[in-house]
């Protein structure tokens, strides 16, 4: 039986990379609040570069993140879906954030929501193309 493309799959990319950017707010958030001086520990973040920066989170999202002096403790579902994507795709995220740009519209702080929202249109997808 042939598959149906439908609309479903552009809005199930979108809701793949709000989670995605949701998830990525949150544990730095949760990583910048942690600390006793969290102006300054921005600073020194965006002194580091986004690049570098990006590469201390995917070291925090690591098992073993807690070996390396920069990194901080990212919550360990967070941690999974970041090492799944990979520097590349968070990149323009972490960008962002150090930026101070605020989540885009429609966009929940709760990563839990944004799954919720992953969770529901995979489940509309699987029921139009059942296998």
């Amino acid at each position: 039986m042939a598959r149906f493309n439908s609309p479903i799959n552009g809005a199930l990319d979108i809701a793949l990379r709000n989670k995605l950017c949701s998830m990525l707010y949150s544990a730095l958030n949760t990583a910048l609040h942690s600390y006793e001086n969290p102006k300054a520990m921005l600073r020194r973040w965006r002194k580091l570069g986004s690049l570098a920066f990006t590469e201390v989170l995917i070291i925090s999202s690591s098992s073993d993140w807690d070996l390396y002096p920069s990194a901080f403790w990212v919550h360990p579902w967070i941690a999974q879906n970041l090492r799944d994507s990979g520097a590349g795709e968070i990149h323009c995220f972490v960008q962002q954030w150090l930026d101070s740009q605020p989540l885009e519209a429609g966009i929940s702080e709760n990563p839990e929501e944004e799954d919720a929202k992953v969770q529901h249109l995979m489940k509309l997808l699987a029921a139009l193309n059942p296998d």
